[in-house]
């Protein structure tokens, strides 16, 4: 009897997690598998400098060809340590995660898969820049990181306020830097370009994929539009009372969010009902709450 409730207990267990966590799990593992990749198959072969723990373990490898796990551990063990203690334990738990799915498909990579042949420099830089970028603002936006100093950018920022970019693009510098005591400057100098590369698809992609848009709606039947808006496109709404500027009469203004699809139907909802109806979209770059983004994922 006591083994069927220990058995019950821990499949509600795993139920609740996959119901919370499953998406950031699934998330995370395939973004960290692709960075994998543009680590292996495009920064190494053309002897790239990377940035953070990650490139302090390309240029070790580059220079005495120690493998990237044990300098990737090394140094994140005591970032990981560090990070238990001043940020919370679930973007801690995750990040350590990630590096664990990066560090093995850095060797299945190595094993399995063949290197592209790219001739144009630049081309495999962009490359490489947008296979780092993409899928670095996926495990940052589910919740984790890839360790390194993601951990120090995100303790500043709670402890001082300032921008986890800048602290970054300080660190990033220095370490590329390093490298000239491994690779040609020309390599250094794409190295910075990578790195900008990198940022920038990092950023374009973190805000998209937190992208929504606000609607603000004055209309001749708001409790036509506001039981369309919460019943058909499940989405709450709220409420302010106004008055016209010309008439003086009051009036409904009704304000909801949604995903962009949403934002079209809707448009196409007042096209049909109440032409006449005033309509203002705007772009809403992160939103936190039911149906949208998890506090807990806010760190």
């Amino acid at each position: 009897m006591r083994h069927n409730k220990t058995l019950k207990g821990m499949l509600a267990e795993t139920r609740r997690f996959i119901r919370e966590e499953g998406r950031s799990l699934v998330v995370i593992t395939l973004g960290a598998m692709i960075y994998a990749v543009a680590i292996q198959l495009f920064v190494i072969p053309a002897k790239l400098p990377g940035t953070g723990v990650n490139g302090i373990a390309l240029l070790l490898n580059y220079m005495w060809e120690i493998p990237l796990a044990i300098p990737i551990w090394g140094l994140n063990a005591l970032l990981f340590i560090y990070g238990w203690k001043v940020l919370p334990r679930r973007f801690t738990l995750w990040s350590i995660y990630g590096t664990a799915v990066f560090t093995v498909f850095l060797k299945v990579a190595e094993i399995s898969l063949p290197v592209p042949v790219i001739d144009d420099r630049f081309l495999l830089i962009v490359v490489a820049g947008l296979l780092q970028g993409a899928p670095y603002a996926m495990i940052f936006t589910a919740g984790g990181s890839l360790g390194g100093t993601d951990i120090i950018s995100m303790a500043v920022r709670r402890k001082t306020g300032m921008e986890v970019s800048q602290f970054t693009m300080i660190a990033n510098m220095l370490v590329i830097a390093l490298f000239l005591m491994a690779v040609s400057f020309e390599n250094v100098v794409y190295g910075v370009v990578l790195s900008y590369i990198t940022t920038t698809v990092m950023g374009g992609s973190m805000r998209s994929f937190g992208l929504r848009k606000e609607a603000l709606i004055v209309c001749s039947d708001p409790d036509r539009v506001r039981h369309f808006i919460t019943q058909e496109l499940g989405r709450g709404v709220t409420v302010f009372i106004g008055r016209g500027g010309f008439s003086d009469s009051p009036r409904d203004i009704l304000m909801t969010l949604l995903t962009a699809r949403q934002a079209m139907l809707l448009k196409q909802y007042l096209q049909k009902t109440d032409p006449k109806a005033f309509l203002r979209l705007a772009d809403a770059t992160e939103v936190l709450g039911r149906g949208f983004g998890s506090w807990k994922k806010d760190v």
